[in-house]
Parts: structure tokens; C-alpha cells; sequence
């Protein structure tokens, strides 16, 4: 069978509410890793086809804060003057291996993908929530890695392995965070975000030194300061 998905909301999880947090610290978090996948069932010796085997639960999203509406249900979150800092989303989970059937008569299982890594290391916003940042600070947020893809066998190619999860600071979909004076700084994983944001003014968003390129956030960022 299939492994379930981590957990959310590693350090407030805003599900159909509303949530004001003022000069706060959210640090140190974790969403929970994928589930385990199991493996295919194994035929009987002389007969029988192998069984596919189970995908990986992807890893937990929004270690620092999930906000998320519903489609009946209006979530809203407003953070002022707070720091989201070194929050790590959960890993995916492996994919699982399928046996061959029990002979050329028979059918090999699908070996399992992997699950991918959670998303929003410092803040997934989704769904129907509207979030103002103003005067906030995410620094080392990162998210988790994807599972490995099980094996391949007689008649399959191995599965597909999981992705590292996105935005690694803030993952934004289905709903835009409107962001003012706000820094995005050392986003690991899933670069500094992922989706659309609005910036409001004074924004800056920039990563540490490195060799090599700097990855690309896979965001809008017309108008911030990088």
C-alpha cells in the first residue's frame, strides 16, 4: 500500500481560521516525514502475477506555518514584526519495490515512486487564505527530499523518484501572500519560494554566498530587491 503524508503546521498550523501573530520567533520546526510504502505481495511459486508496489507518503508541509481556507471557508493570517527562521519540512518517503510473477506466464508488479519532500519551509499558503506580511524575516528555511523510486524488475523500469519539496522559505498556491519590508534570506531545498507573491514595497530577497550558480526561485519576484 501507498505510505500516508507527513503532517503540517510544524509550528502553527491555520486551517479555516484566522491568525494574527505579532512580534513572535517561530524556529527550530519540523513537519513529519513521509509514510512508509510497502512492498508488492509476492506470488505463489508456480502461479501468479507480482504485486505493484506502494508509493511514498510525501513529506509534511509548512513547518513554520500552514495557512490554508477551504472552498466553503475563508482563512486569513497576519504576521507583523515576527521572525520565521530554520523551520524544515519533512522528507518524502521511498517508493516501494514490486516482485516479478511467478513465471514468464505471468505479470510483473509496478515498482512504487517516491513521495516528494514537504513544501513552505517557513510558510505554505494555499487554498482560499489571504496572508499580509509586513516587517517579517525568513532566514534558513529549507524543505525536505523526495523518497527514492522502487526498483525495476523483469517487465517494469524503476518508479519515479520523489522531488525535493518547493519553496523553501514560502510556497504559495491557489492564494497570493502580499509581503512588505519583508526579507527572504538562505532558503535551502526549495530556493527562497515558489508560487505567486505580491510585493507590497521594500522587500529584499538574497542567499549566501556559494560556488557555483545560484538557484533560480521559481517565483515571480518583479519589483523585489535581490
Amino acid at each position: 500500500g501507498d505510505g500516508g503524508n507527513g503532517g503540517t503546521g510544524g509550528g502553527i498550523a491555520n486551517l479555516d481560521g484566522t491568525a494574527t501573530i505579532d512580534t513572535s520567533t517561530i524556529s527550530a520546526n519540523t513537519t513529519g516525514n513521509g509514510g512508509e510504502s510497502q512492498p508488492g505481495q509476492v506470488p505463489e511459486s508456480s502461479q501468479g502475477n507480482g504485486g505493484n508496489g506502494g508509493n511514498g507518503g510525501g513529506g509534511g508541509s509548512g513547518a513554520g506555518i500552514h495557512s490554508a481556507g477551504s472552498i466553503l471557508v475563508h482563512a486569513s493570517l497576519q504576521a507583523t514584526n515576527d521572525t520565521i527562521e530554520g523551520n524544515t519540512t519533512g522528507d518524502g518517503s521511498a517508493g516501494a519495490n514490486a516482485p516479478d510473477g511467478a513465471n514468464d506466464i505471468f505479470v510483473s508488479g509496478k515498482p512504487g515512486n517516491g513521495g516528494s519532500g514537504g513544501y513552505g519551509g517557513g510558510l505554505i499558503n494555499q487554498l482560499d487564505s489571504t496572508a499580509q506580511l509586513v516587517n517579517v524575516t525568513f532566514a534558513n528555511n529549507g524543505t525536505g527530499s523526495g523518497g527514492g523510486a522502487g526498483a525495476a524488475n523483469q517487465q517494469f523500469s524503476a518508479g519515479t523518484p520523489g522531488h525535493t519539496g518547493y519553496g523553501g522559505g514560502i510556497y504559495a498556491t491557489n492564494s497570493t501572500p502580499s509581503l512588505q519590508n519583508t526579507i527572504l534570506y538562505g532558503s535551502t531545498g526549495g530556493a527562497n519560494c515558489s508560487g505567486t507573491i505580491s510585493n507590497a514595497g521594500h522587500n529584499l530577497v538574497f542567499s549566501p554566498p556559494m560556488i557555483g550558480p545560484l538557484p533560480q526561485d521559481p517565483c515571480n519576484l518583479a519589483g523585489f530587491i535581490t
